[in-house]
């Protein structure tokens, strides 16, 4: 892998947490039934952002691809799914907010239907992005363990990888059970998609040498 694969590999490692974390900041008051002057501009922005998050943590699963299958064609393709697989449920929560909004915007709701409506979308936006997470978590074992047997990168990192998705997965089967740990324990692995995405920008490994 040259220079300019490897920071384009570890921009897509970190441009997702940018992308979703301002994205979802800006459709949030949408969810949450606010209206404001300048709220339908957010929300565009704020689609538009998710949707770019979508494209960028497939492209992590395509740019990995070519390396993991020289090795295993069974990770490379697992973790492939696994990224598209959170794309995909990402863009799903994102198209419940927006109806939602829509729903506001357009119809005279009584207050109960409102609410039990926006409970519902409330519930599915995050059931699906915690089922991401958890598609994110499994899938990105057996990359882990090509890269850590193989010897493709430190096993600093596929250790921390490793134990970061491990919590990233328990994490989030809590919030599905109704404990809040989700955010707490998405932190390691959260950081060592930040740290490794920075390590490759400024490191460039040659992955194409092992």
């Amino acid at each position: 892998m040259n220079t300019l694969k490897a920071r384009f590999l570890g921009a897509l490692f970190i441009l997702p947490m940018l992308f979703f974390g301002l994205g979802s900041a800006l459709i949030d008051p949408a969810l949450q039934g606010i209206n404001s002057t300048g709220s339908a501009l957010n929300s565009q922005l704020g689609a538009l952002l998710v949707i770019a998050n979508s494209i960028t943590v497939i492209g992590i699963g395509l740019a990995l691809l070519p390396i993991l299958m020289r090795h295993s064609s069974t990770a490379a393709m697992s973790y492939l799914i696994a990224r598209a697989t959170e794309g995909i449920l990402l863009i799903v929560g994102l198209v419940a907010t927006l109806a939602f909004a829509t729903i506001n915007d357009y119809s005279q709701l009584d207050p109960e239907t409102h609410y039990e409506i926006g409970s519902f979308v409330t519930q599915l936006n995050h059931s699906s992005f915690q089922i991401s997470m958890i598609s994110l978590g499994l899938g990105s074992i057996p990359m882990l363990f090509i890269l850590h047997t193989t010897k493709l990168v430190s096993r600093l990192w596929t250790i921390w990888g490793a134990f970061g998705y491990s919590l990233l997965v328990l994490g989030s089967v809590a919030e599905l059970l109704g404990f809040e740990y989700g955010v707490a324990f998405s932190l390691p692995g959260g950081l060592f998609e930040l740290c490794f995405g920075t390590w490759l920008i400024l490191i460039n490994p040659n992955f194409s040498e092992a």
